[in-house]
């Protein structure tokens, strides 16, 4: 006996159960045959196991909009069992012992007597589990929504890739979202941003031509909402440049939920506010004046560690993510970019990185400042401009390291001559009528060009 599905959540656990136990080979028609119409139009109902309005029909796909009631979603969006005449939606309102209508004692009852070669389900005071009792399930895949169960096997539920600018830390993150089947939410952090704007707040919205203020949702809730009202599916929350925001200030008392048991749902939930919990009902969620994570939202971000953080991260924020650190590598093609100032000049981007990384490990003793292979965006030949090459690189190296330096022996900002004397030079002088005659010069100092 294998455990396919495990909760403290009845709605979540009640859309899991339909979408399997009806998407197995000849499992709708089990259940078809207990289904009988109600007095509601498109709605249906298993008498049986006393389950009243529990499913709404459609011959077409719905929208949210159809599917409410007293501004309230009555059915989940997402079907949990559709063929090419219909959609099947289950119901939202989900009640334990006492419910009359829609009592989880009855999937219960429903699944270990009309599926009981295939499934089973436990139930205990705090948790719902369904598990599956044979080796093998065939998904019917003909006309019907092949459904996945979600396992939820992904341990790290919170990751931070740091590094180097330029050192592909974004892409590291789409890479793990698209290997995994993840469904991205995502935003990026800066000085501005605050609780409001990461979780959201009643703003003024245009409608009908009039001003109304209404809960508008913001990133964390988006995902928060998908991930619980699509538990077969994993949710990440992408959070870009992490360390430019104030992290206390944005994630504010939701960091007590960071804090995650060995299922993947937070230890200690934390009181929505009003406004949001009152959003929350409004979208279906069971137990909207709490918040607790689900186990398929993940939330991961990036760190660039050569910015300054204008507000620190306290060792007690960062204990509760996992660390990656995404170092400087060279794969095929950035082996082959090329510099390219004019028809007669290019140097290697690789030979280019390697000998200035040198350079600044050497001045800041560090890795942080090192240039990473992603650093500056490349053409369709493979080769960095002149302009890109002294407004971005040249730019970075000398406001962020060198500039300091200017005319010490650390500095890198020398050409020779045409007397053959070392000399120094600014930022500023690239600009100037010799500029380009020092930015060779200077390529020269550092390294040979590209015959």
């Amino acid at each position: 006996m294998k455990s396919l599905y495990k909760t403290t959540n009845r709605k979540e656990f009640a859309n899991t159960v339909f979408k399997q136990i009806s998407n197995v080979k000849d499992g709708w028609n089990r259940l078809k045959h207990l289904i009988s119409e109600s007095k509601d139009v498109n709605k249906r109902s298993i008498p049986k196991y006393n389950l009243t309005n529990v499913i709404y029909v459609s011959k077409d796909k719905v929208k949210a909009d159809d599917l409410v009631s007293g501004d309230n979603i009555r059915f989940f969006i997402e079907p949990f069992f559709q063929n090419n005449q219909f959609y099947a939606h289950l119901s939202t309102q989900w009640r334990f012992k006492d419910g009359k209508n829609l009592d989880i004692i009855s999937v219960r009852d429903l699944v270990n007597n009309e599926y009981s070669d295939l499934f089973k389900i436990e139930i205990t005071d705090k948790t719902f589990e369904l598990f599956q009792l044979i080796d093998t399930i065939e998904i019917q895949k003909n006309n019907y929504k092949e459904v996945v169960i979600n396992s939820n096997n992904i341990r790290c539920k919170q990751k931070i890739y740091f590094g180097s600018p330029g050192t592909g830390k974004s892409t590291a993150m789409q890479k793990f979202a698209n290997e995994n089947g993840l469904e991205v939410i995502r935003t990026t952090f800066h000085p501005d941003t605050d609780y409001h704007s990461f979780v959201g707040g009643y703003k003024p919205v245009m409608k009908d031509d009039k001003i109304t203020y209404q809960f508008v949702p913001q990133a964390f809730t988006k995902a928060y909402v998908q991930a619980y009202l699509n538990p077969d599916k994993n949710y990440l929350l992408a959070i870009e440049e992490i360390n430019r925001g104030n992290c206390a200030q944005i994630f504010g008392d939701l960091f007590q939920c960071l804090d995650r048991n060995p299922d993947g749902y937070s230890c200690y939930p934390i009181d929505a506010n009003a406004d949001l919990a009152n959003y929350l009902a409004s979208q279906g969620l069971e137990n909207p004046e709490q918040l607790i994570l689900p186990a398929n939202l993940l939330i991961y971000a990036t760190m660039n560690t050569s910015d300054q953080s204008l507000f620190p991260m306290d060792a007690a924020f960062k204990r509760r993510w996992d660390w990656q650190y995404v170092p400087i590598e060279f794969d095929e093609k950035a082996n082959e970019i090329k510099i390219v100032f004019d028809n007669e000049t290019q140097y290697s981007w690789r030979l280019f990185i390697e000998k200035v990384n040198e350079k600044i490990k050497e001045i800041t003793k560090s890795e942080d400042k090192k240039i990473g292979v992603y650093f500056v965006s490349v053409d369709e030949n493979n080769t960095i401009s002149l302009a890109q090459f002294q407004n971005k690189v040249m730019f970075y190296l000398w406001s962020e390291i060198f500039k300091d330096e200017h005319e010490s022996a650390d500095s890198i900002f020398k050409y020779k001559n045409s007397d053959g004397n070392e000399t120094d030079f600014t930022f500023n002088e690239l600009f100037e009528s010799e500029g380009l005659t020092k930015l060779k010069g200077f390529m020269n100092y550092l390294l040979k060009p590209i015959q």
